[in-house]
């Protein structure tokens, strides 16, 4: 609230929120899909390990998300 203030408030945390849902559903079906791939979770925790280091980039990049 303290970074996206205004009327527009609900429709951003509204694209947080289907961003979060689709990364969750994403993620897990592609989870499932590397381990019958490669027949191995060590690529798939490599996947996530991307995932998650892809996700702090913009806490990284924006100087108002680190307040």
């Amino acid at each position: 609230m303290k970074i996206f203030r205004g009327e527009r408030v609900g429709t951003i945390y509204g694209t947080i929120s289907i961003g979060s849902g689709l990364g969750s559903g994403l993620g897990a079906w592609a989870g499932g899909l590397i381990h019958d791939w490669t027949h191995s979770y060590n690529p798939v925790m490599a996947f996530a390990l991307i995932a998650v280091v892809l996700g702090m980039i913009p806490f990284l990049v924006v100087p108002a998300l680190r307040r």
